[in-house]
């Protein structure tokens, strides 16, 4: 679980280009192939493989961490709730709209 919720606050919601899209959080694509040496603990997909070509086992641990994502984000939603990612993503939106 500890690792799980490393890999969603540190990359798929806390990284930097995670900041730059308009949900705050990568696309499963993005996600899966961010380098092996920036996320180590879970194998997504090379630079040279797509998505497309690729059976859903060959996709990596990486393609069920972002499953386990959505789920937490769809309860997390109904629940009405947000997480520390959700505050530091609206606080630097607010930042780049309408800077100090």
């Amino acid at each position: 679980p500890a690792s799980l919720f490393q890999e969603i606050h540190s990359y798929i919601k806390g990284s930097q280009l995670a900041l730059s899209r308009a949900l705050g959080c990568l696309s499963r694509e993005e996600y899966l192939k961010l380098p092996a040496k920036m996320a180590p603990a879970f194998q997504g997909l090379s630079a040279k493989e797509s998505m497309e070509d690729l059976p859903g086992n060959k996709r990596g641990t990486r393609d069920l961490v972002y499953d386990l994502f959505e789920v937490y984000e769809d309860l997390r939603r109904k629940l009405n709730a947000y997480d520390l990612s959700d505050v530091i993503f609206n606080l630097w939106s607010r930042l780049e709209k309408y800077p100090m």
